[in-house]
């Protein structure tokens, strides 16, 4: 399960052709992903959360026929979100993951804005 504060990310638009996320630069280039010419990615999210403009949504709906998957959807977005001007708005707040220490008590106090695989006990506690 993955917990969301809506009021966190409704906070994070920040107009048309916004990316919004924790992201991580100059990713190499890995086996599974040679039909990628480039040594480095651009910017890919590290957390499965982030938050895409409409505009962002509209472009990839507009061009999903021509798109082409990657070994991941992190790495689609991130390449099919290089041929495009975006705005990328980086934000640790977006990490969430189980190995982050204290991230629910940083989740109440608004340091994160999501919590991510959540078991029953901890969903209780929230």
């Amino acid at each position: 399960l993955r917990l969301v504060n809506i009021n966190r990310i409704l906070s994070n638009l920040n107009g048309p052709n916004t990316w919004t996320g924790a992201f991580q630069l100059f990713v190499r280039v890995g086996e599974a992903d040679r039909k990628y010419n480039s040594v480095t990615f651009p910017p890919l999210p590290v957390s499965p959360t982030h938050l895409l403009s409409r505009q962002i949504a509209d472009f990839i709906a507009t061009n999903y026929e021509r798109l082409i998957d990657y070994s991941s959807l992190s790495t689609s977005l991130g390449v099919w979100l290089g041929s495009i001007d975006w705005k990328m708005v980086d934000d640790d707040r977006w990490l969430g993951s189980p190995k982050i220490v204290d991230r629910i008590k940083d989740w109440k106090e608004g340091k994160r804005i999501v919590l991510e695989d959540l078991d029953n006990e901890q969903i209780e506690n929230i």
